[in-house]
């Protein structure tokens, strides 16, 4: 099974065709959210104090994270670096968190962030009810719900959210 990507800014699908086309589905992570202007900054992974971030889910190569994802994300130099975490839906993924301190004019917490190509894009109420297209069998990725995955599977001890199946 492809590891899953999460992604909550810049990475994200631009709307809901290319979201559709491209295997994306809705899901959410644990931490806070910053708008740092261009870009937003994800810190506080897995706080559970934190709220939900809204983002989506698809299914991604290695290389293609290695290769493609890590230099656009900066990660060599610091400014981000790859974790895993589990979403809201109990699907363990990659997830981009910014590695610097915060500037003093980052906007937030924010619970979505709506970045300047995205603000007319996404309405709630295109996420209320959407269901993937790997639900109709129709998606060019595959499924894109793999099951939950096993504590086993899981990396150095993590936990699973509330209401997660261990």
């Amino acid at each position: 099974m492809s590891p899953l990507l999460f992604a909550y800014g810049t990475l994200m699908p631009r709307d809901r065709e290319s979201a559709e086309r491209d295997g994306w589905t809705p899901d959410a992570v644990r931490g806070r959210l910053f708008d740092l202007g261009p870009y937003p900054a994800l810190i506080d992974l897995e706080d559970p104090e934190a709220g939900w971030i809204e983002g989506f889910v698809r299914p991604v190569e290695l290389d293609e994270l290695v290769a493609r994802l890590d230099p656009w994300e900066e990660v060599d130099r610091g400014v981000y670096r790859r974790d895993r975490t589990v979403t809201r839906d109990c699907r363990t993924v990659w997830v981009y968190v910014y590695n610097r301190p915060l500037p003093a004019d980052a906007r937030g917490p924010l619970d979505r962030w709506t970045g300047p190509s995205r603000a007319p894009a996404w309405s709630a109420a295109d996420r209320v009810g959407w269901t993937s297209p790997a639900d109709d069998g129709l998606s060019p990725v595959g499924n894109a719900h793999p099951a939950s995955h096993s504590r086993e599977e899981m990396d150095d001890g993590e936990q699973f959210p509330a209401g997660c199946q261990a």
